[in-house]
């Protein structure tokens, strides 16, 4: 299962990979922030939603599809995160406010790589998991640009 790449031990319970399956809820935390704050980001807060219920699905309990609805939801987020950026720009030719979430994801994508199966920060048994990291920064770096950009609304 492609939780294995991901380094955490899978354990036989509810919460399969325990410290990646409880990160995801970062994401649904950060969805219902930036549906209640955010009145121009509904579908960001319905992808960061979703996104935390398919990894949640994943790294937890492990049904059948988790990896699908993992990989949909992902793809979902980062669509409509894309496209919000790209009207926003052509719109306003602003970008600063994108500095400070991308580096955020760019470290935690980096930490989390080095974290993943057979990299040097990989320890299955740890509580510290760089792909827990992963989601925890991720879903606050969109919330963060979701809610920098609320000041127009």
């Amino acid at each position: 299962m492609g939780a294995l790449r991901d380094c955490e031990a899978v354990i036989d319970s509810f919460f399969g990979q325990p410290v990646n399956s409880l990160t995801t809820l970062a994401f649904v935390l950060a969805g219902v922030v930036v549906w209640q704050r955010g009145k121009r980001r509904r579908w960001v807060s319905v992808g960061l939603i979703a996104t935390g219920v398919g990894s949640f699905l994943f790294h937890g309990p492990m049904p059948s599809f988790a990896q699908l609805i993992h990989d949909l939801t992902l793809w979902f987020l980062v669509g409509v995160v894309g496209i919000s950026i790209i009207v926003e720009y052509r719109s306003t030719r602003e970008w600063r406010h994108l500095v400070g979430p991308i580096l955020v994801l760019a470290t935690v994508a980096v930490i989390g790589r080095l974290g993943a199966t057979g990299n040097p920060l990989c320890d299955p048994s740890s509580p510290w998991q760089p792909h827990g990291l992963w989601h925890i920064g991720s879903a606050a770096a969109v919330t963060w640009w979701a809610l920098n950009n609320e000041r127009d609304s």
